[in-house]
């Protein structure tokens, strides 16, 4: 299988001078690079840490897409004329979906109503478990549980590429 190579040019600028950079992405098969662009930061793609920054961003960006085995990491290398080329060298692995989910408590059934966004058979995404955790969080709190301790058991099958999901709930936060 051939990895991908994809690249942008981005303007970002330094405590010294501005100057280009050049994006690739490598090793991409089937997430959208404009998707990994978007949560780049530009400004701080030329020092280290910054890319260190970024790479967490598109580690998240690929376990938003059900990528949950993913690896990031990136390199750069300055050009004579001074434009640095920065790499993201991107292992996609396998995608996942959510297999069952499960809410735990006393009052699971409209526990299990809030937590809408997740859903059996979508592609499993960080992003959407963390919002229904929030807005279970929230139900919690309108019911007077304002330290309701709200936790997720992800059991992940390779397998099957499929992320169970149980959610524990202690209404009293022990």
């Amino acid at each position: 299988m051939k990895a991908a190579l994809a690249s942008v040019l981005v303007a970002c600028s330094s405590a010294v001078s501005p100057s280009q950079v050049a994006v690739h992405f490598e090793g991409i098969r089937d997430v959208d690079e404009a998707d990994l662009r978007e949560v780049i930061h530009e400004g701080e793609l030329k020092e280290p840490e910054g890319r260190r920054q970024d790479e967490l961003w598109v580690l998240g960006a690929l376990y938003d897409r059900g990528y949950v085995q993913a690896k990031v990491t990136s390199s750069s290398a300055t050009r004579a004329d001074g434009a640095v080329d920065v790499t993201f060298h991107i292992e996609e692995g396998a995608r996942f979906r959510v297999g069952s989910l499960s809410v735990h408590e006393r009052d699971s059934e409209s526990a299990l109503a809030a937590f809408h966004r997740a859903e059996a058979g979508e592609w499993f995404s960080r992003k959407l478990v963390v919002e229904d955790i929030d807005e279970l969080r929230a139900l919690y709190v309108e019911r007077g549980h304002k330290s309701a301790r709200i936790t997720p058991i992800a059991n992940v099958d390779p397998q099957k590429r499929t992320i169970d999901l149980d959610v524990v709930i202690d209404p009293n936060g022990a």
